[in-house]
C-alpha cells in the first residue's frame, strides 16, 4: 500500500469509522468520507449502480488499493492476536487509550509483519517511564476486538 493510502487510512478523525473499515474494508463508507478517499491512487469509492438508477440511501463501497490492504492486514493482526494469547489481549484492551507497561512491548511489536511494504510497527517509548501506546493501525485492530466485532 502506498504511503499516501497509509496516511489518509491514519488521518480520518473518528475510530468508529477507522473500525468500520478494518471490520469490513469492502463495506458501506460514509458518504461524507468518500471524496477523501476517492483521492487515493489505486482506490475508488463506488456505488452498485449507476448514478441515474441510484437509490437515496444506497451506500459506497471502496474497491482497489486501500480495502484490499486493510484486509490483508486485517488478516494478518488476527493470526498475531491469536498467537499473543489470553493475558496480553485482556490486557491491551483494558489499557488500549492509555500508556502499556514496557512488559507489553515485544508482544506489540510482533504485530509487524517484517515486510517493507507490509505493516511496520514502531513504538515511541517513553524515556523516563518506559511506557508507551499501541501503535497506529494495531489501535484500530484492538479497539475493534474490544467492541467484540
Amino acid at each position: 500500500m502506498t504511503e499516501d493510502a497509509l496516511s489518509v487510512y491514519r488521518s480520518l478523525t473518528s475510530m468508529d469509522v477507522k473500525v468500520a473499515l478494518m471490520v469490513s474494508p469492502h463495506g458501506p463508507v460514509p458518504a461524507q468520507l468518500v471524496p477523501k478517499l476517492s483521492q487515493l491512487r489505486g482506490t475508488a469509492a463506488v456505488q452498485s449502480t449507476w448514478p441515474s438508477n441510484r437509490q437515496p440511501n444506497e451506500p459506497f463501497t471502496l474497491q482497489g488499493e486501500l480495502p484490499d490492504r486493510l484486509e490483508r492486514i486485517r488478516q494478518h493482526l488476527d493470526q498475531w492476536w491469536s498467537k499473543v494469547g489470553p493475558e496480553v489481549q485482556n490486557y491491551l484492551i483494558e489499557n488500549r487509550d492509555g500508556e502499556l507497561d514496557a512488559d507489553y512491548k515485544a508482544a506489540v511489536m510482533d504485530a509487524g509483519d517484517g515486510n517493507l511494504d507490509g505493516l511496520i510497527v514502531a513504538v515511541v517509548q517513553d524515556n523516563n517511564t518506559e511506557k508507551f501506546r499501541l501503535p497506529p493501525i494495531v489501535d484500530v485492530y484492538v479497539e475493534m476486538k474490544a467492541r467484540d466485532i
